[in-house]
């Protein structure tokens, strides 16, 4: 039964192309324009690359941490709008290799309006996001490099 059930929802999906494209395609492509100009895509599971800044970690294992959209955001700058900051909690702990890591995330995006503390080298702050992605997956992704030489507040930190 459980056999012709299936079947039958992949028989309805084949009939509609977008359905079968969506299901076989996975996690939706987001930019942070299209988080910034409107939430549609809260409750989607989707993919956003961004760059990791921890908020629970204990040596270089990551529990959680804020996506945000570019790297060296909150470090004596004003933080991202919150609809900039995604806080991510994952499925399993994540290996950092740096500060301000390029990531991948994918996961249930989730409209939460949430105030984080963080310690940052210039302090602690109070940063807020409006969206989250609990049991995430993170892969590491070829991005922009962390800030580099004298004007890396994380360059003794990074080994």
């Amino acid at each position: 039964m459980e056999n012709l059930l299936r079947a039958f929802a992949l028989a309805c999906l084949a009939m509609m192309p977008q359905g079968l494209a969506a299901a076989e395609e996975g996690p939706r492509p987001v930019s942070w324009k299209q988080l910034a100009v409107a939430p549609s895509a809260a409750g989607l599971d989707v993919r956003l690359d961004g760059y990791l800044l921890p908020v629970d970690r204990e040596n270089d294992l990551v529990y959680e941490f804020l996506l945000v959209p570019w790297a060296g955001a909150c470090i004596h700058t004003a933080a991202p709008p919150p609809n900039q900051l995604v806080r991510v909690s994952l499925a399993e702990p994540f290996r950092l290799e740096e500060i301000y890591e390029a990531v991948t995330v994918s996961g249930r995006l989730i409209a939460a309006e949430e105030r984080q503390q963080v310690l940052m080298i210039d302090g602690v702050k109070q940063l807020d996001s409006a969206y989250a992605i609990a049991r995430a997956t993170v892969v590491h992704t070829a991005g922009a490099p962390p800030p580099a030489g004298i004007g890396n507040p994380w360059r003794r930190l990074a080994k």
